[in-house]
C-alpha cells in the first residue's frame, strides 16, 4: 500500500503557476513557490481549497479560475491538492489510487486546460 498518489498531465499549453491546497487533504503537496501569494476567491470555493499563485501572474491565474471550474474542481476533486507548473497538472492524493476507474472523474472540471495525456505515480 502507498501513502500517495500523484497524477501528472502534460497539458496542450504553458500556464501560470497555480495551487489549489485541499483543505481535506493534508500533506498532500510539497510546498508552494516562493514567490506565491495566497488569494481569496468568489462563493464558498475558499472552504475548500487554498488558492496561490505568483504576483506578477494572478489576473491570468483568476481568468482560468472560473465559476464554472470551481464547482467542478470542488465536486470532483476536493480531496486533492493541484497544482499547475507551465504546461504540467499535478493532482496529490492521500492513499493509493492507482486504478484509473478511481482518478477518472478527477479532470472533469480541467477541459479547459486540454489535457494531453496523464501518468499515475504512487509512493
Amino acid at each position: 500500500s502507498y501513502d500517495q498518489t500523484i497524477i501528472s498531465a502534460d497539458l496542450s499549453a504553458c500556464f501560470p503557476y497555480i495551487l489549489l491546497n485541499s483543505k481535506k487533504n493534508q500533506g498532500g503537496s510539497r510546498q508552494t513557490l516562493k514567490a506565491a501569494e495566497k488569494l481569496s476567491l468568489e462563493g464558498n470555493f475558499d472552504d475548500y481549497f487554498d488558492f496561490y499563485t505568483q504576483h506578477a501572474n494572478r489576473i491570468n491565474a483568476l481568468s482560468l479560475i472560473i465559476p464554472d471550474i470551481m464547482q467542478n474542481v470542488i465536486d470532483a476533486t476536493n480531496m486533492y491538492d493541484i497544482e499547475i507548473v507551465g504546461n504540467k497538472l499535478f493532482i496529490y492524493i492521500n492513499g493509493d489510487k492507482r486504478n484509473f476507474f478511481q482518478v477518472k472523474n478527477i479532470f472533469d472540471g480541467f477541459e479547459k486546460f486540454e489535457i494531453d495525456q496523464f501518468i499515475i505515480h504512487s509512493k
